[in-house]
This record gives C-alpha cells, sequence and structure tokens, in this order.
C-alpha cells in the first residue's frame, strides 16, 4: 500500500512536469529600430505582438519548438528554440515594397 502512494505522487509529478511553461522573450529589432506590432507565433499553439519597443513575450508550450516571426513589410523569420533557452532577440529583414 505504501508503493501505491509513491507511485500516485511520481504520477502527479511527471504530469505536472510534462505541462510546464517554456516561456521566451527578447526584443524583435530591424537595424537599430524596434519592430512595434509584429506577430510572434508558436505554430499550434499561441501567438503575441511585439509592443512600441519590440518586446514580446510567449509560452513555447510542452512541444513547441518554432517560433514564427511575421508581418507586414518583413521577411518571415522562422527560429527553433532550444529546451532551456529563455531569450531570444531576432534581427527581421524589410521586404523591398518597391518591386514592380
Amino acid at each position: 500500500m505504501k508503493y501505491k502512494g509513491i507511485l500516485t505522487l511520481i504520477a502527479v509529478f511527471f504530469s505536472v512536469a510534462s505541462f510546464a511553461q517554456h516561456i521566451i522573450s527578447g526584443t524583435v529589432m530591424s537595424g537599430d529600430a524596434p519592430v512595434k506590432g509584429l506577430t510572434i507565433a508558436v505554430p499550434g499553439g499561441e501567438s503575441t505582438v511585439s509592443d512600441k519597443d519590440g518586446h514580446y513575450s510567449i509560452d513555447m508550450g510542452p512541444k513547441g519548438k518554432t517560433i514564427v516571426f511575421s508581418g507586414d513589410g518583413i521577411i518571415s523569420e522562422y527560429v527553433t528554440v532550444k529546451k532551456k533557452q529563455t531569450e531570444l532577440n531576432v534581427e527581421v529583414k524589410v521586404t523591398d515594397m518597391d518591386m514592380a
């Protein structure tokens, strides 16, 4: 009976650990300027928007591995995040809007 209680505690621990948050924060820049209003998304998960200073914070979820940075006038950027990574600063490239 004692082992049943220990096994229950172990099962609870692993189920909580599998749903642990993995928060990534950073800044999005284009040259020396912060990028405001850029969409930052985890495919199949959460999304957010960069603030006026280019800052963002997003929960990768238990299975998130990639963040997509996208928005009008920029080339979308796909970045793979490491397991224990907590900070990700990104430099995005502006598209050539004058192409005809």
